[in-house]
């Protein structure tokens, strides 16, 4: 807006007055905000960055399996900005609104520290939990708020097929067991033959070097895909072609290629917009480049088919292909320490852990969302996850309200289409049929924006440059006269204004009267016309 005004004025002299924080989180620098040359701007500087605050920054909670029950362990990161001496915090953890643990943790001035609570068995839907610390002067940032459903694990069966290496599936199982967000139940086993029942009760297969199944064990494989199940075959030394495979697999595989004359191949390309490679994207998301593949097999990709990644020669790595209402991918090496050291980088847990997810449906659950956010109700992978029947918690053709943690209701029409709901308010929002009382509904967990917590301010000089134009300077004002200290003697000077104003009323009252009267006298003398002496009067 001040743009835009600075932009249409006639005026030499231009001045924008900023009175902020200048919290440098709220700034992001790219909002395209460019002042014409030679405006002033004129920083003044509210708030106090050496203001004491502690604030329980982020929660992480860890998913255990003990007996065939769900256990979670809730551990708190909590943060102290400012302050004078080191303070004993208590910290407790809530669930369903009652206090369920109590831990205590020195915290330095300037310091943070991990809280860990003890495991506890989730048994109900939509449970409610909250870490919270006393409340201080910024109350807001001193509760985190989750919501946590049983979740159900993952099942994969893995076929290594007879006269595998003992160490086959090392890496692989040992990779998905110690898997913290999405638990994962691991089957592996020394054959190539599935029945129904083994496939009823795994969402995933995984061919680890090894044959595809024949006869009667590759059509229920197949049927199994086609039905939405998720197959993943890890091409090795063992693996083979045969007619058929190409109605299944979305690439045709040759035999193994040595890559010990030109020197180890690289992955050269990754397709992060891929939800299995998304996690990736970030400037520390992970360096697949640093894996050696000294054999692989080449990959001749089916029209339609796509590749999620590429060697640094340009052949396919990674092939992904639909069957059905399920999903086909192909792997050109091992997933072990024989053909490749893939294994032995940091990549490898968190990749192997996607491809399960992405291939065995699983739906992440997101435990709690920040204020501002919009949430679309319709996508019950989001809201719901895993939970039991979640397509009953929001059905097209009835209605819903949400209750807002404030006490409000939103209404949300039945439809087929989108069904937004605004998270305004931090605390529990409750979403349910009208009218109902169900004790476990649709919950929402939602909490202020953790840099909010972050008072660490700008230089109001750095703001100043990033609005000035290309090669122009946009110079940086006083703040003196604007916001000063107002004293007594200025209070009444002030005040002293309506003494004018009464002075100069009294003087318009004088001056009416005295020329109203001089008036009347003037229209009440006698009148004589063509010399005759008569009186006339006027009214």
């Amino acid at each position: 807006m001040a743009q835009s005004i600075l932009e249409e004025s006639e005026y030499s002299d231009l001045e924008v007055v900023i009175i902020s924080d200048f919290q440098r989180s709220a700034w992001s620098g790219d909002e395209g905000v460019v002042f014409p040359a030679g405006t002033t701007v004129t920083p003044v500087e509210i708030g106090d960055e050496n203001r004491p605050n502690m604030s329980v920054a982020s929660v992480t909670l860890r998913r255990e399996f003990f007996s065939g029950r769900e256990r979670i362990r809730v551990a708190a990161r909590l943060t102290r900005e400012a302050g004078e001496s080191i303070e004993d915090v208590v910290v407790r953890l809530e669930l369903d609104g009652r206090e369920h643990q109590v831990r205590t943790v020195r915290l330095d001035p300037t310091g943070s520290a991990v809280v860990t609570f003890d495991a506890f068995t989730l048994a109900d839907p939509f449970t409610r939990g909250t870490v919270r610390i006393d409340a201080d002067a910024m109350p807001q940032d001193n509760a985190f708020n989750f919501v946590l459903s049983p979740g159900r694990a993952l099942s994969i069966l893995i076929l290594e097929g007879q006269g595998a290496r003992e160490d086959a599936s090392l890496y692989l199982q040992r990779a998905l067991e110690i898997s913290e967000e999405a638990a994962f139940q691991v089957v592996v086993r020394r054959s190539t033959t599935v029945t129904t029942a083994d496939l009823d009760t795994h969402a995933l297969v995984i061919l680890n070097d090894t044959r595809f199944p024949g006869g009667a064990s590759g059509q229920r494989l197949r049927e199994f895909v086609e039905s939405g199940g998720g197959l993943l075959m890890v091409l090795g030394e063992r693996s083979a072609w045969r007619d058929g495979l190409d109605a299944i697999l979305p690439a045709r595989f040759g035999a193994p290629t040595d890559h010990a004359r030109r020197g180890p191949a690289r992955i050269g390309f990754v397709d992060y917009s891929h939800p299995v490679f998304e996690v990736f994207s970030g400037p520390r998301g992970g360096d697949f480049s640093r894996a050696r593949f000294f054999r692989s097999r080449p990959l001749t990709v089916a029209e339609g088919d796509r590749v999620l990644a590429r060697f640094d020669d340009g052949s396919p790595a990674l092939v992904e292909g639909h069957l059905g209402e399920g999903t086909v991918m192909v792997w050109a090496s091992t997933l072990d320490g024989f053909w490749n050291d893939l294994a032995l980088q940091p990549v490898f847990l968190p990749f192997v852990h996607r491809l399960a997810q992405h291939l065995g449906g699983h739906s992440e659950r997101v435990p709690w969302f920040n204020a501002g956010q919009v949430l679309d109700l319709s996508d019950l992978d989001l809201v719901a996850g895993a939970t039991p029947n979640p397509e009953e918690l929001m059905r097209p053709d009835e209605e819903r309200v949400a209750l807002a943690p404030g006490g409000g209701s939103i209404l949300l029409p039945a439809g087929d289409g989108p069904r937004y709901l605004e998270l305004k308010e931090q605390g529990f929002y409750e979403v349910r049929p009208p009218g109902s009382d169900e004790p476990r509904p649709l919950t929402l967990a939602v909490n202020v924006d953790p840099s909010e917590s972050d008072l660490s301010t700008m230089d109001p000089e750095e703001l100043a440059a990033a609005v000035a134009p290309r090669e122009q300077t946009v110079r940086v004002g006083s703040a003196a006269g604007i916001l000063g200290e107002v004293t007594n003697v200025d209070r009444e000077r002030r005040q002293s204004l309506w003494r004018f104003l009464l002075v100069a009323a009294f003087i318009l009252l004088v001056t009416e009267t005295a020329l109203s009267n001089w008036l009347s006298r003037v229209a009440g003398a006698p009148r004589f016309e063509d010399g005759r002496g008569y009186a006339e009067s006027v009214d």
